[in-house]
């Protein structure tokens, strides 16, 4: 019996409780997740593993889900990778800044 190969999760949120409940959930829906509290070491593990989605905050300190949508996206190897950024509600600003940055998708936290 052959089956599906899981889809694997980059998340990325500075907030370890946020981060840990976000990799939890998923994981019981059946996806491979791995989280990181910091960007730095989510593109650190970018660079050496591979992953079908990132999902990442966008408020964080030193280098923030806008930053690391960015930094992502200069690189040829992931240009088709999907990125969703978690915005805060009511934050539309933060909606298109992520866009222009060049996520494909949101999801409202």
């Amino acid at each position: 019996m052959n089956s599906q190969p899981r889809a694997r999760l980059l998340v990325v949120d500075d907030e370890a409780a946020q981060m840990n409940a976000l990799c939890e959930t998923l994981g019981q829906q059946g996806y491979a997740t791995t989280g990181f509290t910091s960007a730095r070491l989510a593109l650190e593990c970018l660079a050496t593993q591979e992953f079908d989605l990132v999902l990442t905050d966008v408020e964080m300190p030193l280098l923030d889900g806008i930053q690391l949508t960015r930094r992502i996206r200069k690189d040829p190897r992931f240009v088709r990778l999907p990125i969703l950024i978690a915005c805060d509600g009511d934050n539309v600003q933060q909606r298109w800044r992520g866009f222009d940055a060049g996520a494909n998708y949101y999801v409202i936290k």
